[in-house]
C-alpha cells in the first residue's frame, strides 16, 4: 500500500487563554496520499488553520503526531525541521510575506537561493505565464496589486516543486478569474507532478477543485 504523504495520529492542540485552556484541535487522525488534492473546510474557529500549521511543522502539537512521508516532523528539533520544511514543503498564506526590498522575480526564486541556487526555468516560465506575472517581475511588492502579490507568493511556493503544498485561503484576495487560474494550477501540479496539495478554504467552489473535502467542526473531524 502506498505510503501517505501526510499522516496525523490523534492530533491535539490546546492553547492557554489566561487561565483557561482552549481546545483548538482534538484527536484528529487522517491520511493524505501523494498527488492528492484535499480541501479542508469548516467555520471560522473550527481548527482549519491550526491543522494546516501542525501539518507544516509551523506549530507544535499538544499531543499526537504528524508524519510527512516517512519522517515524523512533530518530534524533529527545530534546526532540522526548518531545513526539512524548506526542502519538502511549500506554503501559501492569505498574507503574502514577500520581501519588500526584492522584485517579484527575486521573491519567487528566493527559495532556490537557500538551497543550491538553481531552479527549473521551464517551471518558472510556466508559473509566470499561468499566474499572469510576466509584466510585473521587475517590480517590487509595493508597486503591484494585492492580487499580483498573492500570485507571486503562490509561484514562490511552487518553484522548487515541493512534495507537499499547504495553502491557507490563498484565493481570498483574488478576483474570480485569478482565483480560478490558481485553482486550475493546483489541480495541474497534483496531477502532472504528483505533488500533494492541501487547501484550507471557506469557499465551496474552491474546495470542489479537490479530490475530496475534509470538514472540521469545533476542532474535530466532522
Amino acid at each position: 500500500m502506498e505510503q501517505p504523504a501526510i499522516r496525523t495520529q490523534n492530533l491535539c492542540k490546546t492553547y492557554q487563554m489566561g487561565q483557561t485552556p482552549v481546545e483548538a484541535l482534538a484527536d484528529v487522525t487522517l491520511e493524505i496520499f501523494p498527488g492528492e488534492f484535499v480541501s479542508i473546510m469548516g467555520k471560522s474557529g473550527s481548527g482549519k488553520s491550526t491543522l494546516l500549521h501542525l501539518m507544516g511543522g509551523l506549530d507544535r502539537q499538544t499531543a499526537g503526531s504528524v508524519w510527512i512521508g516517512d519522517q515524523e516532523i512533530s518530534e524533529m528539533p527545530e534546526s532540522r525541521l526548518s531545513v526539512f520544511r524548506r526542502q519538502h514543503l511549500g506554503f501559501v498564506f492569505q498574507f503574502f510575506n514577500l520581501i519588500p526590498e526584492l522584485t517579484l522575480w527575486e521573491n519567487i526564486v528566493f527559495p532556490s537561493l537557500l538551497e543550491n541556487n538553481t531552479y527549473d526555468r521551464e517551471v518558472f516560465a510556466e508559473l509566470c505565464d499561468t499566474l499572469e506575472l510576466r509584466g510585473r517581475l521587475i517590480h517590487r511588492p509595493s508597486q503591484v496589486s494585492g492580487g499580483q502579490q498573492q500570485r507571486a507568493a503562490i509561484a514562490r511556493a511552487l518553484i522548487l516543486r515541493p512534495d507537499v503544498i499547504l495553502l491557507d485561503e490563498p484565493t481570498g484576495n483574488l478576483d474570480q478569474s485569478s482565483a480560478d487560474a490558481v485553482l486550475r494550477l493546483l489541480r495541474t501540479v497534483s496531477e502532472r507532478w504528483h505533488q500533494t496539495v492541501v487547501l484550507v478554504t471557506h469557499d465551496e467552489e474552491a474546495a470542489a477543485y479537490g479530490d475530496r473535502v475534509i470538514r472540521l467542526t469545533d476542532g474535530r473531524l466532522a
